[in-house]
Order: structure tokens, then C-alpha cells, then sequence
């Protein structure tokens, strides 16, 4: 039976985590007689407020796309934005979004303000601040809004056994790793088990490697600093390639500075030597310097004590003023009673967001559906597929999977199998990449355009043999792109057809060089004409410049690579590409390793180093492709 309400799913989820209304309520959240409207449908939560109240239950997933109020959306959106700014060290950009965020009162809603709070935090922290109190106190302010207890030695006892969200997760990491640097040691182990009674477990949210990392990175500097280091590099070994894999810059940094303190300390400085070489590197790049943490830990280790002291990288030195406190009493908990409540539902969004960049219907509605269905959905008349709002979505701006849909049966199976292959495609092996897709085709949506066209990318990419996979590639794109016709694109691009385009070129380059590359630089200027947000662009563009800068490389058109390098230094581009060079370097990397199928130290540690220092020099786009076909 299908859920056709955000009610139902709570009910549903609550007794999948064997809770009962009671049971859950003793969170604080709220209380049984406010769960039950909840769940009857009677009050309508914001997507904040959702993802609080489920993860209390320990589930953590994307919420369902309904908001109280356009300012509502708007701050749930922020944030996604404020994230990619704080992880690429982007902290001026970063407060601007949290200025947005303020003046906006965070939607009436205090767990926004709890995630603002946060924010801020991680800021302070990484702009240098030294006034460690303060820092406690704003975490300690952002924990009362839902712990509801002193924070201090009565908090594990308070929170024994209980689930915590994403956000609480955060606030005791950071509380922890202050408690570290001021040598708090009992305090910091009284977070780890705050942490490890939660229940917290991997994979269950976007944010679970940096969630997974950051926990590991606290437990291992809380090991060192009591010298209870046993086996410990072994552990670090493996989460430090595990980061890597998670293409998180700050985790690398972090965890391979953590690392090369502990080899040092077990005697293996040569080793601990080469590594700590990239966590130099990492905090020139990003003129960032994690030596807190190597001090407090080399204390008893004179060599690693006189190696960090030659290294002394200033810090961001931003000074960030201290965040305005608010009143939470006369703050909204983000629900309001159902009755007589006009709630902003996904089709005003597709509407508010359409209208807001001037499209038509035909411009959005072309190749997923008709003009009419677009006006419908957009009144609330139909109620639309899972697979269609979530293109319709991508088309606006908005990344794959920041939301769940409700839908039927098959749809959400459909949508669930989906995700799964595009959050572990490079990691299954070809006979579990061919059963899913059959426990796919079993369902209705595989014989709808865009679930049809997502089994055809799969199979064309990932199946097909070479000499076939251009032809399969262009009948698949043409599901959504009738007009798709060598150079030619007529509109913006879901998850989908970006893929299928990326696919096209990697296959036109390998038929006809020059036309690949004609594509390619053809795309990328289709792509900077589209109003998308910055968190879309973090994730397609550097692709194509990187594509591109390999073509032109390998067919010796050295005057065009520099001209695509000094393309760095535009102010457009800069704004995210300075803060993806990281990010491309440790995917080519972890390219690297995927190919070979082993993992060869030396060879990684000579590698990573070279990357770096041409990074440095700001020579990406040629000498990192130079190093990339060395290995191929």
C-alpha cells in the first residue's frame, strides 16, 4: 500500500524502530497527543523539523519536499549552500549565507537556528579563533535548543541510549575536539560514549563519511592523547584511505595528519615523514593550519614536536564576530496545525522556482512531460510521479536527492534502486549492476521515458561494449533530448541526461578527437548560460573542464590548455573551481587506485605529494593531466 502523506510515513517509520508514541516523545521533541495530530495528518512539519523528529528514530533521510512558508524553503536550501562554503573554506561566502539565513528569522523555526549556531562554530574554528570558551559557548547555546539539559558532567547520563540528529552529532564532535586542546581528556571520552550510545551507525544520510570520518578522527586523537595507541596506525591506514575515497579535502587533511602522528610515535618517521608532507601541502592550499591538533599530540615526541614547528602555516586570521543570541522560547518548533493552512507543496516550488527564472512551461516541460501536466502539478491538481518532480527539480537548480518523494509501490522501489546505483555504481561488480536493473524492469516506472532512460544510461555506460556504446548512448539521451543531435542540446539537464552527455563525449573523443573536443567545450558553455546554484555546479563543471583539459593535452594543444587554465582566474568560475582542485586531485587519485586494484604505498605517497605541489603552483589543468596519463 502506498503512503500518500509525510503523517503516514512517521507512523510507519516509528514502528519500523519498534517505538511507541510514548517511547518516542520521552525525546522531548514533543508530546504524545502532538505526535498523534502528526501522524493523522493534523499538523504539518517543515523539512527540518522532519528530519529532527526521524532521526530520533535513527532514521536518516532526505525529507519530503512540503514547507510552511516560502522562507522555509528558502533557509532549508541555504544551508546546503552554507555547507559547500564551510568544506571548501570559503568562509566570507560563508557568513554572507548565514547573514541571508538571519535576516530571513530563520524561518520561526529554532532548529534552524540550532544548524545556525553550528555553523558559526565551524567558522570561528577554522578562521583561527583562540578563544576556545567562547566557542564552547556557542555550542553549548545551539545543544540546550533540544537537549534540554546543563551540558557538563550530568549530559551522558541525560542522554544515555538516546539518538541524536545530524546537528547534535556535530555540536559533541566539536565540543569533544576543544575538550582535546584543552587537555579535558575525561570530558572528551565522556562525548565518545554520548557519540557510541547514540547508536549512530554508517551509511544512513548524506552526511555520513564526514559524519563517519570526523567520529573516527576525534576516537584516534582521543587515543593518542592518552597514549593508548595500540594497533592505532592500523586503524588509521584504513580510514585514511576511506577518506580519501570520500573525496572530503578537510577529512584527507585532517586524518593525514593524524596519521603521520601516529607512525611517528610507533618509530616509523620515515613513513610518518612522507605522509605528513600532504597534510602540509593540503594546509597551504587552503591556508588552514590543523597544528593544534599535532601539538597537543607530539607533547612526548620530540621529533614530531620539532617537525611541526617548522612548519607554521597563518591561519585564515578572519575575525568573525560573535553570532547574535536569540530567544528560542518565542521561537516556532516548525509545525503548525493543518486546519484551514495553506502549505507550500512541491508543485508552488516547481512553480516559484520556474517563474523566478523566467521559464516557460514548454522550456521546462520539454521531453518529461507536456505543458498541461506542468500547469496542473503546479495548482495542486495531480499529483505528480516520483521520477518526474525529481528531473522537473534538477532542471530548476536543485540537486539529485535533497529530497523523498511519496509515491506508490513500484515508484518508490524504483526511486530507492535507482539511488543505490548512482550512490554505488563504481563499487558493485557487473553481475549486481545486471540484477538490479532487472528487479527494476519489473516495475511500472521502467516502462515510463525517465525510468526507461535511466536502465538504458546504465546499461550504454556500463555494460555495452565499446564499439556499440555510442549508439546506445545517443537513443537513451534522445528519450528527454529529441534534439540532441552532435553538438546540439536544447535545454537544461537533469542527473540523467548529464551523465549521458558526459558518456557521449568520452565516446565521440574516442571516435573523432577533434569532435569530442568541440562537444565538450560546447557543453560547458551551455552549462554557464543556465541560472543553476552553486551546489549543481560543484558537481558537473569541473568534470567537463577536467574532460577537456585531457583531451586537449593529449592531442598537444598546449596554447588551448593555457587558455582553459587562465579561465581559473574568472571571477565566476574561481568562486568554486579553486575549491574543487582538491577535490578533482583525490578522485583521479582514488581513479588510480581502483585501476591497479592494490595499493601500492610508495607509489601513492610519491603520487599524492607531486599532485600537490603542482596544485600549489596552480598548474592544474596541464600538469595534473600530465601525471593522469602517465598512469594510464
Amino acid at each position: 500500500m502506498a503512503i500518500k502523506s509525510v503523517g503516514e510515513k512517521i507512523r510507519e517509520l516509528r514502528k519500523k524502530a519498534g517505538l511507541s508514541q510514548e517511547k518516542l516523545c520521552e525525546t522531548g521533541f514533543c508530546t504524545p497527543s502532538e505526535l498523534s495530530a502528526i501522524e493523522n495528518g493534523q499538523r504539518v512539519l517543515s523539512p527540518v523539523t522532519y528530519q529532527c523528529l526521524t532521526q530520533y528514530m535513527g532514521v536518516y533521510q532526505s525529507p519530503y519536499p512540503e514547507f510552511l512558508s516560502i522562507e522555509d524553503y528558502r533557509c532549508y536550501m541555504l544551508f546546503f549552500k552554507v555547507r559547500f562554503f564551510v568544506e571548501s573554506w570559503q568562509l566570507i561566502e560563508a557568513l554572507g549565507v548565514l547573514e541571508e539565513i538571519e535576516k530571513l528569522k530563520f524561518a520561526d523555526n529554532k532548529y534552524y537556528y540550532q544548524e545556525w549556531l553550528m555553523y558559526y562554530s565551524f567558522i570561528m574554528e577554522l578562521s583561527g579563533e583562540e578563544n576556545l570558551n567562547l566557542r564552547v559557548s556557542i555550542i553549548e547555546e545551539a545543544l540546550r535548543i533540544t537537549i534540554h539539559t546543563p551540558i557538563g558532567s550530568h549530559v551522558l547520563k541525560e542522554t544515555d541510549n538516546k539518538k541524536l540528529t545530524i546537528v547534535e552529532l556535530q555540536l559533541y564532535i566539536c565540543l569533544g575536539n576543544i575538550y582535546l586542546i584543552q587537555e579535558k581528556n575525561d570530558e572528551c571520552l565522556q562525548i565518545i560514549r554520548i557519540i557510541d550510545n547514540s547508536g549512530w551507525s554508517n551509511k544512513r544520510s548524506i552526511h555520513d563519511d564526514f559524519l563517519s570520518i570526523s567520529i573516527k578522527l576525534l576516537k584516534y586523537q582521543y587515543l593518542l592523547a592518552v597514549s593508548e595507541n595500540q594497533n592505532l596506525e592500523t586503524q588509521l591506514d584504513f580510514s585514511y584511505k576511506e577518506a580519501v575515497n570520500t573525496y572530503l579535502s578537510v577529512s584527507v587533511i585532517r586524518m593525514s595528519g593524524t596519521y603521520a602522528a601516529a607512525l611517528y610515535m610507533k618509530g616509523r618517521k620515515k613513513e610518518g615523514r612522507d605522509l605528513f608532507e600532504n597534510f602540509k601541502a593540503g594546509c597551504k592550499l587552503y591556508r588552514a593550519y590543523y597544528g593544534d591538533e599535532l601539538c597537543r599530540i607530539a607533547r612526548n615526541d620530540a621529533d614530531l614536536n620539532k617537525e611541526i614547528h617548522e612548519f607554521i602555516i597563518p591561519r585564515y586570521r578572519k575575525k568573525v564576530a560573535v553570532p547574535k543570541k536569540y530567544d528560542i522560547v518565542e521561537m516556532g518548533d516548525g509545525s503548525v496545525d493543518a486546519y484551514n493552512f495553506d502549505k507550500i507543496t512541491i508543485g508552488r516550488i516547481i512553480g516559484y522556482l520556474r517563474k523566478e527564472q523566467n521559464l516557460s512551461y514548454a522550456e521546462l516541460s520539454e521531453g518529461i512531460c507536456t505543458k498541461s501536466w506542468i500547469c496542473k502539478i503546479e495548482k495542486n491538481d495531480c499529483f505528480p510521479k516520483i521520477l518526474q518532480v525529481n528531473v522537473l527539480l534538477q532542471r530548476l537548480g536543485v540537486m539529485d536527492q535533497v529530497f523523498d518523494y511519496l509515491g506508490s509501490y513500484d515508484e518508490e522501489m524504483f526511486y530507492n534502486y535507482r539511488n543505490k546505483l548512482v550512490r554505488d555504481i563504481n563499487w558493485l561488480s557487473k553481475e549486481d549492476i545486471i540484477d538490479i536493473l532487472f528487479q527494476m524492469k519489473q516495475l511500472k516506472p521502467s516502462k515510463d521515458k525517465l525510468g526507461k532512460q535511466f536502465i538504458c544510461f546504465i546499461e550504454a555506460a556500463f555494460l555495452t561494449p565499446e564499439n556499440d556504446k555510442y549508439d546506445r548512448l545517443i537513443d537513451a539521451i534522445k528519450l528527454t533530448q529529441p534534439s540532441f543531435e552532435n553538438n546540439k542540446m536544447s535545454k537544461r539537464l537533469g542527473w540523467t541526461e548529464f551523465n549521458l552527455v558526459q558518456y557521449i563525449i568520452r565516446s565521440k573523443y574516442k571516435r573523432n578527437p577533434e569532435e569530442g573536443i568541440f562537444l565538450t567545450a560546447e557543453m560547458i558553455t551551455k552549462m554557464l548560460s543556465f541560472n543553476y546554484s552553486i551546489e549543481q555546479y560543484q558537481f558537473s563543471l569541473p568534470i567537463l573542464y577536467n574532460s577537456l583539459s585531457q583531451y586537449l593535452y593529449n592531442m598537444h594543444k598546449y596554447n588551448a590548455l593555457d587558455s582553459l587554465s587562465a579561465k581559473y582566474e574568472e571571477p565566476f568560475l574561481k568562486y568554486y573551481m579553486d575549491a574543487l582542485v582538491l577535490f578533482m586531485f583525490i578522485h583521479l587519485k582514488s581513479k588510480l587506485k581502483r585501476r591497479w586494484c592494490l595499493f601500492d604505498r610508495a607509489a601513492e605517497i610519491s603520487y599524492t605529494e607531486k599532485c600537490l605541489k603542482l596544485i600549489l603552483k596552480n598548474r592544474f589543468c596541464l600538469d595534473l593531466v600530465s601525471i593522469y596519463c602517465d598512469y594510464e
